[in-house]
């Protein structure tokens, strides 16, 4: 079974979620911390890097697996569906790289 990550390495994985990762809605960028989804983000990441599974499929269907709210809750979206490519490549690497470090 992997080792949860500590409160204090949750923090920083989610300030690392918050920086590399936005929605992107009609070329409009939203990131990760003002959207409030970075912790949820981190926590659902926590276990890939734990694991030492994090790869661009893990990551693609960790993002798939948080659920956002749209219109008051009218409806809902996969956050996969709301950040593009780029920023899913970059977010997998940063995690990579954060789980090296720890």
């Amino acid at each position: 079974m992997a080792t949860p990550l500590a409160n204090a390495a949750l923090e920083q994985l989610a300030a690392l979620v918050a920086a590399e990762t936005y929605l992107d809605i009609a070329r409009w960028h939203l990131y990760l911390n003002d959207a409030k989804l970075d912790r949820r983000v981190a926590e659902a990441c926590a276990d890939l890097i734990a694991a030492g599974n994090v790869n661009a499929a893990t990551v693609a269907d960790c993002l798939r697996q948080v659920e956002v709210p749209l219109g008051g809750g009218k409806t809902t979206l996969s956050l996969w569906a709301l950040v593009p490519e780029g920023a899913i490549a970059r977010l997998t690497q940063a995690l990579q790289e954060f789980a090296e470090s720890i």
